[in-house]
């Protein structure tokens, strides 16, 4: 079988959630056979993709077009748009040049990843389409919008077209893919009498932290294990990972400190918020790193991850990363969303900051049982969220779904 995979953003090599995801699944598929590649978005930081037929990737600077005058983006608003670009004659061209790429490669099946905007002109009728939903994003961005405040004229017309191109995407598919049984549900109030999602969980490649298990993984250059290390791991672009910055660093990281004064926080990935670049520069205790080619070595500093979560969707890799390398785990409740975990069992549920700081301080005072947690956390992610589940659950999630879709095209 010959897959053709269409993805918001290059998905290697994997720097954040929404890439590693889909880079895993690229994977599991290449064990059906050939698998094409057709990403849209960012930068390649790569030129080619390990056991991929082919790889084009379509950088933002490609299409550098901008809406003209009033009326253009009022029509944009309204119409949905088949790619996030401005410009007509690029979104064309874009179209052009993914027919092209689907011709050559005359693929069985195509799965688009992450894809936030409407079936492409390119996909239009084709019956061989799985949609690989890493959130629900018309209820995440919904969630989102309402954390600010009443919601406007300008943001529930935003929400409307969001919605209406998202349920487009939906019921075009032959099946859509969600990380969790909190998705299936949301996904059935947003787009009801589509086909049954299938749950396609996030999961990791386990061998990938043996290293960091072993204790061989070595640390960044200046850097060295001190016992009083808490690490948090996100793309800070994405609001609710700024927001939870903010809180280790304004409320939980203070605590803290008051019983540790040599304890550390280092946060780890792209586009660090003002805020977070300020704490750093005041308090050398506080490390922010940016984004970083890989994230092991920081992971080798922690005594405990911190996922202070209040918002957003899906399921949190960043947990499940720390399960493969076996080091303690600090959530929320929605951190941990979707997960299936126990507080006490394979990590420690901490819903306010006094609980949040108090469950690092007992891990540096007595790692131990934080340990004991971890070990469990590791059996956890092997049987339920590795990369070799991902390949048995396969011939289920390429099954057709079991109700009656709508076809593409329709609305």
């Amino acid at each position: 079988m010959t897959t053709v995979v269409v993805a918001r953003h290059a998905p290697y090599p994997p720097r954040s959630g929404s890439p590693l995801r889909t880079w895993l699944m690229i994977r599991a598929l290449r064990g059906l056979g050939p698998v094409h590649v057709f990403s849209v978005g960012g930068d390649a930081a790569a030129e080619a993709m390990p056991g991929v037929e082919r790889w084009v990737h379509v950088g933002d600077r490609e299409y550098p077009g901008t809406a003209r005058g009033g009326l253009r983006r009022l029509e944009k608003l309204l119409r949905p748009r088949e790619f996030p670009l401005e410009d007509d004659a690029a979104t064309h061209d874009l179209n052009r040049r993914l027919t092209e790429f689907l011709e050559r490669a005359a693929p069985d099946l195509i799965v688009l990843s992450h894809w936030a905007d409407a079936l492409p002109a390119a996909l239009a009728g084709r019956a061989n389409i799985i949609v690989d939903a890493h959130n629900i994003e018309p209820l995440l961005e919904e969630d989102l919008l309402r954390s600010r405040g009443r919601l406007t004229a300008a943001m529930r017309m935003r929400l409307w077209r969001f919605r209406r191109r998202h349920r487009h995407v939906f019921r075009s598919a032959r099946r859509v893919w969600v990380p969790s049984e909190d998705d299936v549900r949301g996904l059935r109030r947003l787009a009801p009498g589509i086909a049954e999602p299938f749950v396609w969980p996030n999961v990791v490649d386990v061998d990938e932290y043996a290293d960091l298990r072993s204790g061989a993984t070595q640390p960044p250059p200046g850097l060295e294990p001190n016992g009083r290390t808490l690490v948090y791991v996100g793309w800070y672009h994405y609001a609710p990972n700024a927001r939870a910055a903010a809180a280790l660093i304004e409320r939980v990281f203070p605590r803290l400190v008051a019983g540790f004064a040599d304890a550390r926080l280092i946060l780890v990935g792209r586009d660090p918020t003002d805020l977070m670049l300020a704490a750093a520069e005041r308090d050398p205790r506080i490390i922010v790193t940016g984004g970083v080619a890989d994230v092991r070595p920081y992971l080798r500093l922690a005594d405990a991850c911190a996922v202070p979560l209040t918002e957003g969707g899906g399921t949190r890799l960043k947990i499940l990363e720390a399960f493969a390398a076996q080091i303690p785990v600090i959530s929320t409740t929605k951190g941990a969303e979707g997960l299936g975990v126990e507080d006490g069992v394979q990590l420690i549920i901490a819903d306010d900051d006094d609980r949040f700081a108090a469950a690092a301080a007992a891990i540096f005072r007595n790692p131990i049982p934080a340990l004991e947690r971890a070990s469990r956390a590791y059996a956890f992610v092997c049987e339920r969220y590795s990369l070799g589940k991902l390949e048995r659950l396969l011939p289920q999630a390429l099954a057709p779904g079991q109700t009656t879709m709508t076809r593409a095209g329709s609305r």
